[in-house]
């Protein structure tokens, strides 16, 4: 069975569509983290940062971007 590229952008479209909504449950747990009193908001923002990145990381692998 061949995929065509419609099959294949819907597919990269899904995969896109539950990372972006992977990250806002992450910053949704953020935020929660970052109103604690008692946390190191240092260390959050950082997470948060990370996260941030790794999302990001992972949208261009599917998207492939050609520019720097």
């Amino acid at each position: 069975m061949m995929i065509d590229d419609q099959d294949l952008a819907e597919k990269r479209i899904a995969l896109i569509d539950e990372i972006k909504r992977a990250g806002k449950e992450m910053e949704e747990l953020v935020i929660r983290l970052d109103q604690e009193m008692d946390v190191d908001r240092r260390w959050v923002g950082i997470g948060k940062t990370h996260l941030q990145q790794g999302c990001m990381a992972l949208i261009r692998s599917i998207t492939c971007p050609n520019s720097f």
